[in-house]
């Protein structure tokens, strides 16, 4: 069993962007997200109603304006997806997380794919 995400609150995105293949690494093909596609080259992939990250397609990259990973399965999928993604990632992303029913709070800053996990509650 993962150990989720209650709470997930992006605090600032500037300029995040991850090559788009990096979504779909994964050897666990059972976890494979979906991808939709909207207008002007806008698209939101996906692995439930609340686990997802949402941008513009420029290229190869996603220039990301969204991400959010929250409730059942959103450690297996932020482990299993989104660290390696975020590691390949040019940009930076701040977010505050609550993690099972609050047993740890962090705040995560990405930077041009450097990942710092700061304990809030240390």
């Amino acid at each position: 069993m993962s150990y989720n995400c209650d709470r997930w609150k992006v605090k600032r995105i500037e300029n995040l962007h991850i090559p788009f293949e990096e979504f779909f690494k994964s050897p666990r093909t059972d976890w494979a997200p979906k991808v939709e596609h909207f207008e002007n080259s806008r698209c939101r992939i996906s692995w439930s109603e609340t686990i997802y990250v949402v941008g513009v397609l420029v290229d190869t990259d996603l220039s990301v304006y969204g991400i959010k990973t929250e409730g059942e399965g959103s450690g297996f999928v932020y482990n299993e997806f989104l660290v390696p993604a975020l590691c390949k990632s040019t940009g930076e992303l701040e977010v505050l997380t609550s993690w099972e029913r609050g047993d740890a709070v962090e705040k995560i800053y990405v930077s041009d794919g450097k990942i710092l996990v700061e304990d809030l509650l240390a």
